[in-house]
C-alpha cells in the first residue's frame, strides 16, 4: 500500500517516499506494508492478520497469544534480496521514532528494541 505524498529518496530497487496522514496526524499503515525506519526496511504484521491471511481461526490465536505473553503486532525487519530477474520498482513509506502510526484500529509509536528490531509501543 502506497500513501505518499513525494519521493524522498530513490533506489534502483524502490522508492522512499514521505507519509501522508490522517485527520488525527497519524500514518496509516497496514498489515504486510513495508516501511522505512532509520533508514531499514520493516514489515508489519500481527496475530489477526497472519491467521486470515492462513484460514486460521484468529478469536483463538489473540487468547493463545495472550495467554502466553506473545505480541499482538509487530515490526519485522526485511532482509536484502539480490536477484537475476527484473522486479517492479516498490515504493515505502519513511516513519521516524516520533511519528505515531494507526495499525487495524489502533495508534502506537515505534521505538528501538534489542538487536536492531522496533517495538510497536500503544498510545492511549
Amino acid at each position: 500500500m502506497t500513501n505518499a505524498a513525494n519521493i524522498i529518496a530513490s533506489y534502483p530497487a524502490y522508492d522512499v517516499v514521505e507519509p501522508t496522514r490522517d485527520s488525527c496526524g497519524n500514518i496509516p499503515v497496514v498489515a504486510g506494508q513495508v516501511i522505512i525506519v532509520g533508514g531499514r526496511k520493516f514489515r508489519a504484521g500481527s496475530v489477526v492478520s497472519y491467521m486470515l491471511e492462513s484460514g486460521l481461526d484468529p478469536v483463538a490465536a489473540v487468547q493463545r497469544a495472550i495467554e502466553n505473553g506473545h505480541p499482538l503486532v509487530w515490526m519485522n525487519p526485511e532482509a536484502a534480496m539480490l536477484t537475476a530477474e527484473k522486479r517492479a520498482k516498490t515504493t515505502h513509506v519513511a516513519v521516524t521514532y516520533q511519528d505515531r502510526i494507526r495499525f487495524e484500529g489502533v495508534t502506537y509509536t515505534l521505538e528501538p528494541a534489542p538487536n536492531n528490531n522496533l517495538e510497536m509501543v500503544r498510545v492511549d
